[in-house]
């Protein structure tokens, strides 16, 4: 992945499924992440089947012409994108991990949130918490894509340094209470993981039950392998190819099957998934 090749991307993204907008990505964007509130647009003739709950009775009694009041959605909703950048998340199918699926997906939200008159802020879990400024459109891409180059997540190409996988964090515990002091906030929260280190806390089962937050799985066919550990090609920090192994967190895996969390697999078509997972 290059950074030409992710505008490129976004590009055609957005050009592909802004073509169905109203009925699709924008409507899923809504419906998931709600405004404040809905205030008053304009009056209108009343017609059959209108809800009788929104005539205008005052406007009635001195027009003697039945109209009714018509809303729009309040938009100023801020969605807060927490990326994991575990060691897992560096692998993936075919070249692509898990990782690159995430900023992608990323992408994705910065585009939609310019037609919907939202903002994304994006925080990226690794060995220290960054912090991109909440953005949207391409110059919330653009930001994104500066910070992952000046920490070293991606090179100057745009293409995702594997061996940052090695300086990660694995702290499920620091993550949780990541996203609930998020979720402590008026911002919807959106979590991309492959969650395979989120389950030795005992605070994750409960923020399930928050309404603003939106898990996505990332994964790769690896994560619904039976057995672990697994012996595979890893890099140092100084680039040197080694065998490694690689230990998948297995306990927890009932709270998978939690209706809260949705999967997204880069061995498919993981943007168009993500698309579907918001209607």
């Amino acid at each position: 992945m290059n950074i030409n090749e992710v505008r490129r991307l976004v590009g055609s993204i957005k050009s592909r499924f802004f073509k169905r907008a109203n009925a699709h990505t924008i409507g899923g964007l809504k419906s998931n992440f709600r405004g404040t509130g809905l205030q008053f647009k304009e009056h209108q003739v009343y017609a059959p089947g209108d809800d009788v709950r929104f005539i205008d009775w005052k406007l009635l009694a001195k027009m003697n012409t039945p109209f009714i009041k018509t809303f729009e959605e309040e938009r100023n909703v801020e969605i807060a994108v927490i990326i994991d950048a575990s060691s897992t998340m560096f692998m993936g199918y075919e070249g692509v991990s898990k990782f690159q699926a995430a900023i992608e997906i990323t992408c994705l939200l910065y585009l939609i949130a310019d037609e919907t008159k939202d903002m994304v802020h994006t925080i990226i879990l690794g060995k220290d918490i960054i912090s991109v400024e909440k953005s949207s459109g391409e110059r919330g891409v653009a930001n994104l894509l500066k910070m992952l180059e000046k920490n070293k997540y991606i090179d100057e190409k745009g293409k995702v340094i594997l061996r940052a996988s090695s300086d990660s964090q694995e702290n499920g515990e620091g993550k949780i209470k990541t996203v609930m002091r998020h979720l402590k906030t008026q911002r919807e929260v959106v979590v991309l993981s492959d969650l395979n280190n989120f389950f030795e806390s005992a605070d994750f089962s409960k923020i399930l039950f928050q309404k603003k937050l939106h898990i996505f799985r990332v994964k790769s066919p690896i994560d619904d392998a039976e057995s672990s550990p697994y012996s595979m090609p890893l890099l140092r920090g100084n680039g040197q190819a080694v065998v490694g192994t690689i230990n998948f967190q297995k306990s927890g895996q009932d709270l998978l099957k939690h209706k809260k969390i949705r999967s997204i697999d880069v061995s498919k078509q993981y943007l168009d998934q993500f698309v579907s997972e918001m209607q």
